[in-house]
C-alpha cells in the first residue's frame, strides 16, 4: 500500500512538502512544491495543483507503482488534480486522512526544510504542523525579525496574507520600540 501526504500547506513560510510511503518496504520519497507556487500570479492561477500532480506522478513513477497497488491519498485540496488523474487512469485509490508513520516522516522532513530556510531548530521543535495555533504567530514573528528579506520565503499569495503582513508590521514596530528603549 502506498500513502501520500503533505506538510506545510497551512504554514505561512516555505513551500509544501509531499511525502510518499510504501508501507510494506518502507520506501519513502519526498518532493517539494516551491514557495513561488504560493505567491502572486502562480497562486492566483492555482499553478500548485498541476505542480502537485506532476511531482507525485514522478514520485510514484520512481517507485514503479502499478494501477493495482492500493494508494491512499490525503483529502487536502492540494491533491485535487492528482486525485482526478488517479481516477481517470483507473488507479486503485481511496481518499482518507493520513496518520502514523507517513505523517511523522513528512512533518519531520518539512521541519528540516524550514530549518534549511534559517528557522531556528528550537522554534521548529515547538511547532506542530497540523495544529499550529500560536506557533503560526511565532513564525510570523521570525519573519518580522528580518523583514523584508524573509518575505521571499512567505506564502504571500494567500488571500489572508494582507492580514498576516499587518501582524508582521506590528511585530516590527515592537522591535523598533524595543531598540529605541535600549
Amino acid at each position: 500500500m502506498l500513502e501520500i501526504d503533505d506538510s506545510g500547506w497551512g504554514c505561512p513560510i516555505g513551500g509544501v512538502l509531499i511525502g510518499v510511503l510504501r508501507r510494506e518496504s518502507e520506501e519513502y520519497l519526498t518532493g517539494l512544491i516551491p514557495v513561488g507556487y504560493f505567491q502572486g500570479p502562480s497562486y492566483q492561477k492555482l499553478a500548485y495543483l498541476a505542480k502537485t500532480k506532476s511531482l507525485i506522478k514522478d514520485l510514484i513513477g520512481r517507485l514503479k507503482v502499478g494501477s493495482r497497488e492500493q494508494i491512499v491519498v490525503c483529502p487536502g485540496p492540494l491533491f485535487r488534480d492528482f486525485r482526478t488523474y488517479l481516477f481517470e487512469n483507473k488507479f486503485n485509490f481511496r481518499v482518507r486522512p493520513i496518520s502514523g508513520a507517513l505523517q511523522l516522516l513528512v512533518e519531520k522532513s518539512f521541519a528540516q526544510y524550514l530549518n534549511g530556510l534559517g528557522i531556528p531548530t528550537d522554534l521548529l521543535t515547538r511547532y506542530n504542523f497540523r495544529h499550529a495555533g500560536g506557533r503560526f504567530h511565532a513564525l510570523l514573528h521570525w519573519v518580522a525579525e528580518a523583514w523584508p528579506e524573509r518575505l521571499a520565503v512567505c506564502k504571500t499569495g494567500w488571500p489572508s496574507w494582507p492580514k498576516w503582513a499587518q501582524e508582521i508590521e506590528r511585530e516590527r514596530a515592537k522591535f523598533q520600540t524595543d531598540e529605541e528603549a535600549t
